[in-house]
């Protein structure tokens, strides 16, 4: 029993010092809560604006109705983003690549579906676009 007690301390203490771990820097300004504004680029941006109110960035993962795993390279321009969905339906998993630009408070993100090409700038009729605002706490 003694042994179970321990173990659970020494877990507890564990999950309390990954939380402590420092973010990646230029992951910090997405960090939060957003709120879609407007979704652009045919018949997916449409399904995102009906169905995804609200997209969350934690250090690795965001949740925008499916969850998944993100990177970020901010040293290019414009900046790009990975977004990497393994779970839900099949023709949704995969690698949306992509490239964003972020302020205080508004995101805009524009991606491709899997397999194509990333966006090389902000054009509708090149993938989807997100804005985004950042939701007030």
């Amino acid at each position: 029993m003694l042994r179970l007690l321990f173990l659970g301390v020494l877990m507890m203490t564990a999950t309390a010092f990954a939380a402590d771990e420092p973010v990646d820097k230029a992951k910090q300004p997405l960090l939060g809560e957003w709120s879609v504004v407007d979704a652009t680029g045919g018949e997916l941006a449409a399904l995102l604006k009906a169905n995804v109110v609200r997209v969350t960035f934690d250090a690795d993962t965001f949740m925008a109705g499916r969850a998944g795993e993100y990177t970020l390279d901010a040293t290019k321009s414009p900046k790009q983003i990975d977004l990497k969905i393994a779970g839900g339906p099949k023709e949704e998993r995969g690698t949306y690549k992509g490239i964003y630009e972020v302020t205080a408070d508004s995101l805009k993100v524009q991606f491709a579906l899997p397999g194509k090409e990333r966006p090389a700038v902000f054009a509708a009729t090149d993938g989807v676009v997100l804005t985004l605002k950042r939701d007030k706490k």
